[in-house]
């Protein structure tokens, strides 16, 4: 069997055993994201500029939902050793079922994700397409990488079910996903620079028209580190912690 092939096996089983998580699903890629754009549209007065705005915030908050809150928790899961054992008769690898369970979350995160981006373009007044799609694609590598690394860093899914949640209500809280950031304070708006969401969101809302938080190459520079970083540092803690039976995932 071919490494592709062992990749589509992984995928169609994550599919299959989702049934059992329906109402994580729905937490995770429609009420999470949601809940606090309710709270905006309910505020009322949006004008159509504001619409884009708050569309795009959805963009990068469904990433979140999707694999900080989703992929994570299930990277988590997949490395407690009645899990492992599942996969110890199988001839395949860490690499092989992380990129099977990632390509399932962004499969289930796509649709929406297209929605999303499709309306914020046509109710943007002067869009880039081009460029809007390539800052949706490094943002979502980077929120992929982040999901991985956080689930082989809480291997507890007990924890787990703690964490990520916080984790995810965070990278919500201190980003502009619903508020514009001009009129905060220099330190507030300074520490939102550290979070991935925040370069996430500026390397897709200047292309739909919007003033960037910061110069839009460093953000492109600081998620493709940002990607390198979380993926080295996951190689790393599960190359010296996953091991079951004498085989190395």
């Amino acid at each position: 069997m071919s490494r592709i092939s062992r990749v589509w096996v992984e995928i169609v089983m994550e599919l299959k055993g989702l049934r059992i998580y329906r109402l994580q699903l729905i937490i995770n890629l429609l009420i999470l994201p949601l809940s606090y754009a309710l709270i905006a549209l309910l505020v009322g007065g949006m004008a159509q500029t504001d619409l884009s705005y708050l569309l795009s915030g959805l963009i990068v908050s469904s990433f979140i939902g999707s694999f900080v809150g989703l992929l994570a928790m299930r990277i988590s899961n997949f490395t407690q050793p009645q899990t492992m054992e599942l996969y110890a008769a199988m001839p395949v690898t860490t690499g092989e079922v992380f990129s099977g369970l990632a390509i399932t979350y962004l499969l289930l995160a796509l649709p929406q994700i297209i929605v999303l981006l499709g309306l914020s373009i046509w109710q943007a007044e002067t869009p880039r397409v081009g460029l809007a799609i390539l800052g949706v694609l490094i943002s979502s590598g980077a929120f992929v990488s982040l999901g991985v690394f956080l689930g082989a860093l809480v291997r507890n899914p007990f924890k787990a079910q703690g964490v990520f949640p916080l984790v995810s209500w965070g990278l919500m809280l201190l980003s502009p996903i619903y508020y514009n950031n001009q009129h905060l304070p220099a330190f507030y708006s300074a520490l939102l620079l550290v979070n991935p969401a925040t370069h996430a969101l500026n390397v897709i809302r200047p292309f739909l028209g919007f003033k960037s938080v910061m110069d839009i190459r460093y953000s492109f520079l600081y998620l493709g580190l940002f990607i390198l970083v979380t993926a080295f540092a996951s190689y790393y803690i599960l190359r010296r912690r996953m091991h079951l039976l004498e085989k190395f995932f």
